[in-house]
């Protein structure tokens, strides 16, 4: 991995780390103190999170000369982020047997975030911010 490369992976790996503590605090806080369903909740926390690392990612992750708004990346986050949640949702939605377990709405939300960013991560770096689709 050149260095280029891993300094790209760690702050990739920052902005989830924050977009993820963001997501899953507005998700369970959402749920836990207004009442709203886990999977409205997980919704909620997604959509927020998703779209600050929308930011986070254009101009400080996979930064370049070149970066700015761009409607193009952006559709293509958007789409990513539709498939990604759709994902998130169904995780969320067959874990409620996990309901009967102590912090089992957390349990619920961490087990659906996880494996939703493996395949937002994939739809991401190729799609929207591969190298040599950059617009």
């Amino acid at each position: 991995m050149t260095q280029k490369r891993a300094r790209e992976s760690l702050r990739y790996l920052a902005v989830v780390g924050v977009g993820s503590v963001i997501d899953l605090a507005v998700a369970w806080g959402t749920h836990e103190i207004f009442g709203v369903p886990l999977v409205a909740a997980a919704a909620l926390g997604y959509l927020i999170a998703h779209t600050l690392s929308y930011f986070g990612h254009e101009f400080w992750t996979f930064r370049r000369a070149e970066s700015a708004y761009s409607t193009n990346r952006l559709g293509k986050f958007v789409i990513a982020g539709a498939v990604t949640l759709t994902v998130r949702l169904t995780l969320v939605w067959l874990s409620a047997p996990l309901d009967a377990l102590p912090f089992g709405s957390l349990a619920r939300l961490v087990f659906a975030l996880g494996c939703s960013l493996v395949v937002g991560f994939a739809i991401n770096r190729i799609l929207v911010f591969g190298a040599h689709k950059r617009p």
